[in-house]
């Protein structure tokens, strides 16, 4: 076996590339958190449209072997969407109780994310 194997094997086999696809989006979100400034209005959007992409390319071509892997995969991109979009919802809202709220909004989300892995999961077994 091939000591880089682990690279493909969650793939389908003509899919065995996309783990480049998945480097690609990581670098484009840590590059525009690093290069656009914290206070443009552009970094929301670029960071939506990053996920946003890689959840409509990784649901159109449907990469992974396991389906238990390509849903928690969409779910945790649909739970990193409502996070980046309640981001932007507490800076437009400031230091108030509304933020608060959604600080607690973003928990949830998070939870939610990991909770519907988790029955994801343990319904397959």
């Amino acid at each position: 076996e091939h000591p880089l194997a682990f690279l493909w094997e969650p793939y389908r086999d003509e899919a065995w590339w996309f783990e480049a696809v998945v480097l690609v989006r990581r670098v484009a979100i840590a590059c525009s958190v690093a290069l656009i400034p914290r206070k443009s209005v552009f970094v929301g959007g670029v960071l939506v449209a990053i996920v946003g992409v890689s959840l409509g390319v990784h649901i159109h071509l449907n990469p992974l072997r396991d389906a238990v892997a390509q849903w928690t995969e969409s779910a945790a991109l649909v739970g990193v969407l409502a996070v980046l979009r309640l981001t932007a919802m507490m800076d437009e809202a400031g230091p108030s109780a509304e933020s608060a709220v959604l600080s607690w909004g973003v928990v949830g989300v998070a939870v939610g994310v990991v909770g519907t892995a988790a029955c994801v999961v343990i319904g397959s077994l």
